[in-house]
C-alpha cells in the first residue's frame, strides 16, 4: 500500500514540476504531479489565486511560478531537507 501526500508534499510536488519544466501547460502539470484533476484544480487554483503560480506572459494556459513562489518553494525545498529520513 502506497503512502498518501500530505497537502505540504502536493504544493512541494506541484511546484518541483514548475521549477523543472520552468513553463507548462496545465494538463501536462497535473499528471507529471501525479493528480487526478479534481485534487490537482484544489491545491493548483490556490496556487493561483496567492499568486505563485502566474500565467507566462502573452499566455492563457501556460504557467510558472511567480518570484513569490520561487521564494515560498526554496523554502519548502529547506524544510523538506530537514525532515528526510536517511
Amino acid at each position: 500500500m502506497g503512502s498518501k501526500r500530505g497537502k505540504w508534499r502536493i504544493f512541494f510536488d506541484i511546484m518541483d514540476v514548475l521549477v523543472k519544466e520552468e513553463e507548462i501547460k496545465r494538463t501536462r502539470l497535473m499528471q507529471r504531479s501525479t493528480l487526478d484533476w479534481n485534487s490537482f484544480k484544489k491545491y493548483f487554483d490556490f496556487l493561483l489565486e496567492n499568486d505563485l503560480v502566474v500565467t507566462k506572459d502573452g499566455t492563457e494556459n501556460v504557467y510558472k511560478l511567480s518570484e513569490e513562489g520561487k521564494n515560498v518553494y526554496q523554502n519548502l525545498r529547506e524544510v523538506k531537507k530537514v525532515f528526510e529520513v536517511k
